[in-house]
């Protein structure tokens, strides 16, 4: 008998094993709905993390440039 259960893909974490600040860039970048530039991710990202730095942001992870 097999399991059955869709099992997840080892390749990619899933957002409960990353930390703070990657788990607050894929919230910021999953509230898209298409396609953002790096300018558009970071301005999100002030605005719903506004006590971060602002250097600290890299959305070249996430965004379409």
């Amino acid at each position: 008998m097999t399991d059955s259960r869709r099992q997840p893909n080892p390749r990619y974490r899933q957002p409960s094993d990353l930390n703070q600040r990657d788990r607050e860039h894929y919230e910021v970048a999953r509230g898209f709905a298409t396609d953002f530039t790096g300018t558009e991710f970071r301005e999100r990202y002030a605005r719903q993390y506004p006590e971060r730095n602002r250097g600290s942001i890299l959305p070249s992870d996430y965004c379409f440039n």
